[in-house]
Parts: C-alpha cells; sequence; structure tokens
C-alpha cells in the first residue's frame, strides 16, 4: 500500500511539476529590474521603488505608484530613476501616463540615455493561483535602516477586494516597487501601512500599463514589398495598435534598412515593414553608386506613415515624408 501511495505521489509531481522555489530565483539578476525612483520638489524629495515592464530600443519603461512622483499640490521639478548596475549616474525618467489623483495608483515611465547593457525586463505572473500564506519578497528602498535595493521577505495575507495584501519589514520606500512570487511579479506596491502592504495584482496592474499609449514591451519588424496603392496592416497585437512604414525610393533597386537591419528593396517598388509597435526607428536606404539617405521616425499607434526616399550621385540627399 505505501509503494503505491509513493508511485501516485511520484507522478502527480511529474504531471504538475511545482514553480521554482526562492532557492533557484537568482535575486541579483531580479536587482537589475529593479529601480530606484527619485521625484524632486523644490527642497524636498520623494524616493520610491520601481520595475523594467518593458524595454525599446533606446529606452526602457518602468512602472511605480502614481504617489512616487506626484506632490500633494505641486508638480516635481525633475524625476529621475537609479539602476542597480550604473549607480554613480541617475537619469531623467519621464512621465507617459499616470492614475493621477489615486492613493491607490500607477504611474509609467519612460527612460532614455546611457542605460546599462545588463537591465532586466521582470516578469508579470498572472496565473498562480494564491490563497495566502505564501512566501514573498520585496526589493526596493526602506528610508529607515535599510540598504539600497534591500531584499525584504514577506507574507501573503490574501485579498481584499481588488488589493493584494502581504506582512513583512516593508516601509514608505518600497512604494511602487514589485511584490514577486518566486521571481516573478504578482502585484505593484501601492500603500504601506506599518508593516503591512497592499499590492495591486498584477492582473489588473499589467492590464492597464499594456494598455496606456505609448507603452511597449519588445519591438517587432516583419517587412514585405507591396504594389503602389496597397494598405499595410496596422492591426492589434494584445490590445495594441500596432503601425507600418511605407518606403519609396528614386531611383528603384535600393536596399531599406530599418534599424540597421535589411527589410526589403525596392526593386518590385514600395517596401512596407507592418507589424511595428509604437517606437522611434532609423530608416536608412542605400545603392550601390549613390549617397546613403537615412531618417529617424517616431511611430504613433495605427500610424501609416510614408516616406520617399530620392537618391543622389554625390549631393545632399532629398529627404521628403
Amino acid at each position: 500500500m505505501a509503494l503505491i501511495r509513493f508511485l501516485i505521489c511520484f507522478l502527480v509531481f511529474l504531471v504538475f511539476p511545482t514553480a521554482p522555489a526562492w532557492a533557484d530565483v537568482d535575486i541579483d539578476m531580479l536587482k537589475k529590474g529593479v529601480v530606484k525612483v527619485t521625484a524632486e520638489f523644490g527642497n524636498r524629495q520623494k524616493v520610491g521603488t520601481g520595475f523594467v515592464a518593458g524595454q525599446g530600443k533606446k529606452h526602457v519603461f518602468i512602472v511605480t505608484a502614481s504617489h512616487v512622483i506626484e506632490g500633494e499640490a505641486e508638480v516635481p521639478q525633475s524625476i529621475t530613476v537609479t539602476f542597480y548596475s550604473h549607480q554613480e549616474e541617475p537619469l531623467v525618467a519621464e512621465v507617459i501616463n499616470k492614475e493621477g489623483g489615486d492613493p491607490r495608483g500607477l504611474a509609467l515611465l519612460k527612460v532614455g540615455g546611457d542605460l546599462p547593457d545588463d537591465v532586466q525586463i521582470l516578469e508579470w505572473d498572472t496565473q498562480s493561483q494564491l490563497h495566502g500564506g505564501e512566501e514573498v519578497r520585496v526589493i526596493g528602498f526602506p528610508q529607515i535602516g535599510g540598504n539600497p535595493w534591500a531584499v525584504t521577505r514577506g507574507t501573503l495575507s490574501g485579498f481584499d477586494g481588488p488589493i493584494l495584501k502581504f506582512s513583512g519589514a516593508v516601509e514608505e520606500g518600497n512604494s511602487g516597487g514589485p511584490l514577486l512570487y518566486r521571481g516573478k511579479v504578482i502585484g505593484v506596491i501601492v500603500e504601506i501601512i506599518r508593516q503591512f502592504g497592499n499590492a495591486k495584482p498584477s492582473q489588473i496592474a499589467q492590464f492597464t500599463v499594456d494598455n496606456w499609449p505609448g507603452f511597449s514591451r519588445q519591438v517587432r519588424i516583419e517587412p514585405q514589398n507591396i504594389s503602389p496603392g496597397n494598405t499595410p496592416d496596422t492591426g492589434d497585437s494584445a490590445g495594441k495598435r500596432l503601425a507600418a512604414l511605407v518606403v519609396t525610393t528614386v531611383p528603384r533597386d535600393a536596399e531599406v534598412f530599418v534599424d540597421d537591419e535589411l527589410v526589403g528593396n525596392t526593386t518590385q517598388g514600395a517596401v512596407v515593414v507592418s507589424q511595428l509597435l509604437p517606437d522611434e526607428y532609423e530608416v536608412a536606404v542605400k545603392k550601390k553608386g549613390y549617397r546613403p539617405w537615412s531618417k529617424t521616425v517616431e511611430l504613433l499607434p495605427g500610424e501609416r506613415r510614408e516616406l520617399n526616399a530620392t537618391l543622389q550621385e554625390g549631393t545632399v540627399v532629398d529627404v521628403t515624408g
């Protein structure tokens, strides 16, 4: 009988493998996706935490709590973000969107410049069945007695309506940071009351961020040649309006590059690059015997941008579009 019970347990383990334990999680890797957020208000500042939720080619997107970057009645003079691998030089952040005036709201920041090469995008966990009692981690910047990127253990208490509650040694500086379960984000910390924290669940937080204009998790390029008059696809991708580039050249038979990647040749007419997430792109056109043509374009959601490149021999190129 004991042998049968053992075999049953063994088969259950094979069919339903457990999630990785905390001992298997690389905490230092997670720290590279957690940032310090500092908002300057005249002679005072507010410090909180944020985490990397998406990345473009020249920037990253940071999720934090909206109250971290809001004053009671004043606008911050500056907002900066400090990365784990680049602590000596904070980078300026731009507010893309926020749930202003909501004490439990979220904010999305965009940061460019001299970004660390090893920046990490933290992964949302919207699938785990959480019931309370689970061991969680918080990485952040507690104001009293804490080190930067301090790792705190906590225990999940459960749900209180749309809020995920947990206990642990958390403080004000942890606001905006990720609530982590086995290495993935199950919530965004939006409120701290003594030794207890409230987090917006990942299902709600991810849906909110993913649907804010200007946010993208990654860049896709799907080139194709089209005949004049055809319309490139700008359909939805995970609820986001995509964009497209249509490039024509004079003369024809020129190579078209997007971010240094060859995407097509204009031998048969225009080249369309569709299914692009809204972002900034470097477009270049090259043909043997002619000067290269280049232009930086910023594509908006659902936009179809037409570029006309007139290549010239040994003279300044003509840029239109």
